[in-house]
């Protein structure tokens, strides 16, 4: 999936430690982008934004704390969580955009298998707190989260391999399976990325693989495998 880097004031400064186990779902309280919610944070006496993930209603998806380093979404629980957090007051707000609830799902999916936790929930769930509010679809994201997951819909030709791949070509398709025959049903254009957790070798591409906000998994081809000619730089 696509998540969004821009430099954070303070990223160089945060350290610590983290080992997560669980996903914490969160609201700021707050609209804007990730770099006016990391200076609200800044203005609030912490050195850089404390959620690792910030989800934006218009379903674009920006990192925020390092997920290696101490974070500060929740007392306790700081060393063993990445937070995710969905602009917006959801105390007030009343219904979530399709996008944001999407790439939410999509988000949470990622990270549940990249780093093999199987525990999500609302801050409220860890601490004395209503976040993240009492309009969020707290029970329905879960539910999506849960429906598809994908360390159980893949094949076995699929290889476990977390990692982000950049587009060094115009546009990349994306397909249903690992076929050039497959049908497209996306693409990503030149400097776009994308993060995935399995590739697998098929009609001579490696193809990298993810699972989308609609639960399924996609592919795109970023390699010819005789050849080594790249269309994609995956690290």
């Amino acid at each position: 999936m696509k998540i969004n880097e821009v430099y954070l004031k303070g990223q160089d400064q945060v350290s610590g430690w983290n080992d997560p186990n669980k996903i914490i779902i969160h609201h700021p309280e707050f609209n804007g982008s990730v770099q006016e919610l990391n200076d609200v944070m800044r203005n609030m006496g912490y050195a850089m934004i404390g959620y690792n993930y910030y989800v934006r209603k218009d379903g674009t998806v920006w990192k925020g704390r390092p997920d290696n380093v101490t974070s500060a979404n929740c007392y306790g629980q700081n060393n063993h969580s990445l937070g995710v957090c969905f602009e917006g007051d959801y105390n007030k707000d009343k219904d979530m955009p399709k996008a944001q609830f999407n790439a939410g799902v999509e988000l949470i999916k990622y990270l549940k298998s990249k780093y093999k936790i199987s525990e999500v929930n609302g801050h409220k769930h860890y601490y004395n707190t209503d976040c993240p509010g009492k309009n969020f679809p707290l029970s329905r994201m879960l539910s999506a989260v849960k429906s598809n997951d994908s360390s159980t819909n893949h094949s076995s030709e699929l290889v476990s391999q977390h990692g982000k791949c950049i587009v060094i070509v115009d546009k990349l398709n994306i397909r249903e399976k690992p076929s050039t025959s497959s049908r497209v049903v996306g693409s990503y254009l030149r400097g776009e990325s994308v993060y995935y957790d399995y590739y697998v070798d098929n009609e001579g591409y490696r193809w990298i693989s993810w699972v989308g906000a609609s639960g399924k998994r996609r592919y795109m081809a970023v390699r010819i495998l005789a050849t080594n000619k790249k269309y994609g730089n995956c690290v």
